[in-house]
């Protein structure tokens, strides 16, 4: 019905009667409420000093309820640069670096327009830096990253980005592609063959082998007894 306030308060009341809390909940319905309040600033001319300070209040709860709740970090980076405060939202999208660095690929087109709203170009490729060099971050930062310096013609940084993560993922047929791309292009081809190869067979060695005809359940070793379904002699080759 999209009555947050009120979801919101029958969950508090379930918390204590349950004595479980719901962070993950609590903190989604915050950002619903965030939400509201900035779709009714913008519907006036201008949004009063009160919405303005219902806004923050309800995505800064969200995130201190639960953390990695990427959407609230997104939406109050998205308002701090609505209202003319790129610094600020510089802030809150790379708190979200050290917060859930999984999910922090996510910030990264919101943390590049705020840093050209700053005019610092140089702030953005630190903090790229410092991202990407993180044991933890993901395959589509380090793949988001290398896009842009092979973009800027900085192809060298772009293959060890890509390389970095080949190194960390090595069966992600993604950052495999570009690399390769990266190598035709610079006439590399046998490189290239090699890098594909490597990747298919890494992706070949974890596919599974053997699947149960009655509930579907998947392994890379055959059982004469499903694990799952525990009926006899139903794996089947894939």
């Amino acid at each position: 019905e999209g009555r947050w306030d009120k979801a919101l308060t029958v969950l508090k009341r379930m918390e204590k009667l349950t004595g479980t809390p719901d962070p993950r909940r609590e903190a989604h319905l915050l950002v619903r409420l965030g939400q509201d309040a900035i779709s009714r600033g913008k519907s006036q001319k201008e949004a009063s000093e009160e919405d303005e300070s219902e806004i923050t209040d309800y995505l800064r709860r969200a995130i201190k309820v639960f953390p990695g709740c990427v959407e609230a970090y997104r939406l109050l980076g998205e308002h701090y640069m609505t209202a003319g405060k790129p610094k600020s939202a510089i802030k809150i999208l790379t708190d979200l670096m050290k917060a859930r660095p999984s999910h922090f690929f996510l910030l990264v087109d919101a943390l590049q327009r705020a840093h050209t709203l700053q005019n610092d170009e140089k702030g953005f490729e630190k903090c790229m830096n410092q991202a990407v060099a993180m044991p933890v971050s993901s395959s589509k930062l380090l793949l988001r990253w290398a896009q842009h310096l092979a973009q800027q013609g900085r192809v060298e940084e772009a293959q060890a980005v890509l390389v970095t993560g080949i190194t960390r993922h090595p069966g992600n047929p993604d950052l495999n592609r570009h690399y390769a791309e990266l190598l035709v292009r610079e006439g590399r081809c046998e490189d290239a063959i090699v890098s594909v190869q490597h990747c298919l067979d890494h992706i070949i060695a974890k596919q599974h082998q053997f699947q149960c005809s009655r509930c579907g359940f998947r392994s890379l070793d055959i059982f004469w007894k499903c694990p799952q379904c525990h009926h006899w002699d139903t794996m089947e080759p894939l």
